[in-house]
């Protein structure tokens, strides 16, 4: 029974729960404000009639002072019943219970022959003077006030007497009022109770579907409007502020899902676990990527040492081997006859070493470890002009003498430009090249602008020119920056020392 009210709509809990304290409060109310007016009209009927009983009675005792009064004087005083209704009444009983006065509802009755043997008459004659609702002579329900009479040889009461119906009627009359309008206010607690039901439940029901679209994961598309200020109005406030929030977490996941660790966002309060989580797992995923990027930096940077040493090792046995043999190879033919063949074997021989030295020179510029990279950068630059017939301009800007530039950037910087240099030439068809270093203190500037007919940087291209040069720079720490255009390429390097 009790789970089967929990599931009821709290549409019918509130229009209930307003019903039946209505159905409470009315009848409750009613029944109070009818016996407060009941009370109060008991108190002043016997208010009235106490008045009216110590009027009459020192009026009767008055004129016994003076003489030996008639009936007809008593009765005078007696059946004064201004103020009294059509049921009031005051008259004497003397003490055998026998009625003095003549009696308002019987007229025509002789003195003495109505027995008035009640409640009122009976406590009277025994000297006590009070108020109570009692049945009289005629066995009517009656307000009755009864006091003793002081006459000197008379043992009399008086008696001062309403009926109950008539001095009551006012109030039951109000007492159907009361239920008449009780009822109607019933019904209108109950339409008002309907009316504000459905106001105060259509509001919570505008956070029921955003709270279930949360509980299952969505996130709202809206947000919730209501502009009164009450507690429903804070729900509503709060729920679009979870909302918001949701969003924001949302977006803050899908930044760092595609690696922007570096997103800003800023938790709501302290207290923001999601907030804060996010920020955590942040760090620790910004940590993960310095670790991953340090490592990667550190096998490239090893597989270069590989490949420089490799590429050493390869030029000294070129040189050591293959030249010694085509050095050894040029003496011999100095003892060959015939001056043709001897001077097309000479000249084929020359070439050889020539081109020989070149793939030396490019496997390890030893003019780098020599004379440095300036030296090293402008001889590349003359072989490159003279191998391909292109205008190349050649500055080298020494800012600051103290500072040499260590080998291992040299190297790579030589490597970069050299890699530049070929890419122009192969693929940009450019014509005129401009190769610029600026040497600095703490750190050095590689520029190198062509005039061909550029590329799609965002493109993926064959071969692994643009990415040696990538990883070169990033190996060495420093910032690359390539712009490429129908008009040319520009390549801005910069490497700290």
């Amino acid at each position: 029974m009790i789970e089967k009210l929990r599931n009821i709509k709290i549409f019918y809990k509130f229009f209930a729960a307003f019903f039946l304290i209505g159905l409470f409060t009315v009848p409750t109310l009613s029944f109070w404000f009818y016996n407060i007016t009941k009370n109060a009209l008991i108190v002043r009927t016997f208010a009235q009639l106490q008045s009216v009983n110590v009027l009459k009675r020192q009026q009767v005792e008055h004129l016994f002072e003076n003489n030996d009064p008639t009936i007809n004087e008593i009765n005078e005083i007696m059946l004064e019943t201004t103020g009294m209704g059509s049921t009031g009444e005051t008259y004497i009983v003397d003490n055998y219970y026998h009625m003095v006065s003549y009696s308002r509802f019987y007229p025509i009755s002789k003195q003495g022959n109505i027995v008035v043997k009640t409640k009122a008459s009976q406590e009277a004659l025994k000297g006590n003077s009070s108020s109570e609702i009692i049945n009289d002579y005629r066995g009517e329900s009656t307000f009755s006030v009864y006091s003793p009479l002081h006459i000197k040889g008379h043992k009399w009461v008086i008696i001062s007497e309403i009926d109950y119906k008539e001095a009551i009627k006012p109030v039951d009359e109000l007492g159907k009022k009361t239920i008449i309008a009780g009822i109607l206010t019933f019904l209108a607690t109950t339409l008002a109770s309907l009316v504000l039901t459905r106001i105060v439940v259509g509001r919570i029901k505008l956070l029921q579907k955003p709270i279930i679209q949360l509980s299952n994961g969505e996130i709202p598309k809206e947000q919730i409007i209501v502009k009164d200020r009450d507690e429903i109005g804070h729900m509503v406030e709060s729920v679009n502020k979870l909302i918001h929030s949701f969003e924001k977490m949302t977006k803050v996941a899908d930044e760092i899902g595609k690696g922007n660790l570096n997103y800003y966002f800023k938790p709501i309060s302290k207290d923001d676990i999601l907030g804060n989580s996010l920020l955590k797992m942040r760090q620790q995923l910004y940590e993960y990527s310095e670790k991953e990027k340090e490592q990667q930096r550190l096998r490239t940077h090893s597989l270069l040492e590989v490949e420089e040493r490799e590429r050493r090792r390869i030029a000294r046995e070129l040189h050591d081997s293959l030249g010694q043999m085509l050095t050894g190879l040029k003496f011999k033919l100095e003892a060959v006859n015939d001056l043709a063949v001897k001077e097309d074997l000479k000249k084929l021989t020359d070439e050889t070493i020539v081109e020989l030295k070149h793939i030396i020179n490019n496997l390890l510029p030893t003019v780098l470890a020599d004379f440095g990279l300036e030296a090293g950068l402008r001889l590349l630059c003359e072989r490159v002009k003279n191998y391909g017939n292109i205008e190349i301009v050649f500055v080298y800007e020494k800012n600051d003498e103290t500072v040499e530039i260590p080998f291992k950037i040299s190297i790579f910087l030589y490597r970069i430009v050299q890699e530049v240099l070929n890419n122009a030439l192969k693929h940009a068809q450019a014509t005129k090249i401009n190769v610029s270093v600026d040497k600095f203190e703490d750190k050095v500037f590689l520029f190198i602008k062509d005039n061909g007919k550029g590329f799609n940087i965002n493109e993926e291209h064959e071969g692994n020119g643009l990415k040696n040069i990538k990883e070169r720079v990033s190996l060495l720490q420093g910032i690359l920056e390539i712009n490429s255009s129908q008009e040319g390429t520009t390549v801005n390097i910069e490497i700290p020392l």
